[in-house]
């Protein structure tokens, strides 16, 4: 009789047995014990979605029951393909991909769960619903554990009342006109009223204006980088354009075509490419320099032999930018238009003032003359040509001055008079006639 123990841990490697069998000799043979390998496999249940119909934007979430039928606790990942329903021949194409990983009991059943936003896209049925189809499969180390689960018309997306177009909104032409050299700055919007997210790119041309309703020849043209515009959002494509210097005076629209993809996208507006006639202007240079009323004296009033400082407001409302070269006398204040001249200023520094800007001629001065109002008559000049001229009557009032007492502890005149309103009544008279002078004497007294 033979007896054969066997190894109480089953390795799945060979065990050699020597049996002996008398004293005539031995007779050795081997004895291969079956190598044991783990049970690894999982059942999928059918999965479901809450809700089953959803619009584009909505979630849905998804449910995929997984049962381990394996002999041990085991780690693993449930991939969900998400998938438009595919044709009889066909395949649908791959919306989504997502990975649930749990490690799951030998018996247990897991609920991996995942969640969806719809979108539109794939064909529909007669209720305008575009169905989902989806993938299962479970994979250990990127490995497919098992058989793969495939099912259509899980869920359902509503695309009966999705908007997938855009609207090209009126571009804003910075300023609105320009002189042929300068540069416009120029914004092109775009509104979204699709429920998803857009990767887009834009085309601009620029055109001449030909007639009352059509457009002439392409000036320039311009492309976006791509950019992103959210779900029922807003984007736009800032540029400048440099106008040529020997470009021609005129009308100028602006044509803006949508793209995605290299694709011009459905539109909502009126068209895309859409043409926008309001566009912008290149107009001729023009100069256009005022001397404004408001200018100041600091201070309002001083003495005889004092200083005042002088400020007189210029405005451009020019094309461009220019030059000018001030001149500035300075007068006796008088009734009717300005009195003797005190100083003149034949010569000031230039300044180059900029389209839409304000800028000051600052001068200070010492006041001189009769102890009464002053005249300040102000012209500009671009070379030889006058742009501007204003007198800026009684700007400021020239007073009596103080003496000091030497320095023997002498007194001081603390005795101020200001005459002011010097007026004739008439203004012009002959040889031989009257006229009226009136004047006021304002006391300063301390």
């Amino acid at each position: 009789m033979l007896a054969i123990k066997k190894n109480p841990i089953d390795t799945g490697k060979a065990i050699a047995v020597t049996v002996v069998a008398g004293i005539a000799g031995f007779i050795a043979w081997k004895y291969w014990t079956r190598p044991v390998t783990s049970n690894v496999e999982f059942s999928l249940g059918q999965p479901t979605a809450s809700p089953a119909v959803i619009k584009p934007g909505e979630v849905t979430v998804i449910t995929v029951p997984v049962t381990s039928v394996s002999d041990k606790e085991v780690t693993v990942d449930i991939q969900v393909e998400i998938k438009q329903a595919g044709s009889l021949w066909m395949e649908g194409a791959l919306i989504e991909t997502k990975t649930v990983r749990a490690t799951i009991s030998p018996g247990q059943t897991y609920m991996a769960k995942v969640n969806h936003t719809g979108t539109a896209g794939g064909p529909a049925n007669a209720q305008g619903i575009s169905m989902r189809a989806l993938g299962i499969t479970t994979l250990i180390n990127a490995q497919m554990v098992g058989k793969s689960w495939t099912g259509d018309n899980v869920f359902g997306v509503d695309t009966r009342s999705v908007v997938t177009g855009f609207q090209l909104l009126e571009p804003v032409c910075n300023p609105m006109s320009v002189v042929p050299g300068g540069v416009m700055a120029i914004s092109c919007p775009v509104k979204s009223l699709s429920l998803q997210p857009h990767t887009l790119t834009m085309h601009v041309e620029i055109k001449t204006k030909s007639g009352l309703w059509t457009s002439g020849n392409v000036v320039a043209a311009f492309d976006s980088p791509p950019f992103q515009l959210a779900a029922q959002g807003e984007a736009k494509y800032d540029f400048s354009y440099q106008v040529p210097s020997n470009a021609d005076i005129g009308k100028r629209v602006i044509t803006v075509t949508l793209l995605e993809n290299g694709l011009k996208t459905p539109s909502t507006g009126p068209k895309n490419p859409n043409e926008f006639d309001k566009g912008f202007d290149i107009v001729a240079p023009a100069t256009r320099i005022t001397l404004v009323s408001a200018a100041t004296s600091t201070p309002r009033t001083a003495p005889v032999g004092g200083t005042v400082s002088l400020s007189i407001p210029i405005k451009s409302d020019s094309t461009q930018a220019v030059t000018i070269s001030p001149r500035m006398r300075i007068c006796e204040h008088g009734a009717v238009g300005p009195g003797d001249t005190i100083e003149e200023f034949a010569s000031l520094p230039s300044i180059t003032i900029q389209p839409g800007a304000t800028q000051y001629l600052v001068k200070e001065i010492e006041v001189k003359g009769a102890v009464c109002g002053k005249d300040v008559l102000v012209w500009l000049f671009e070379g030889d040509k006058q742009l501007a001229y204003n007198r800026y009557a009684n700007l400021f009032e020239a007073t009596t001055g103080s003496s000091g007492g030497g320095g023997g502890g002498g007194g001081v005149d603390n005795t101020n008079y200001l005459i002011e309103a010097v007026n004739a009544v008439p203004y012009y008279i002959s040889g031989g006639n009257y006229t009226n002078i009136s004047f006021r004497i304002r006391s300063q007294s301390i």
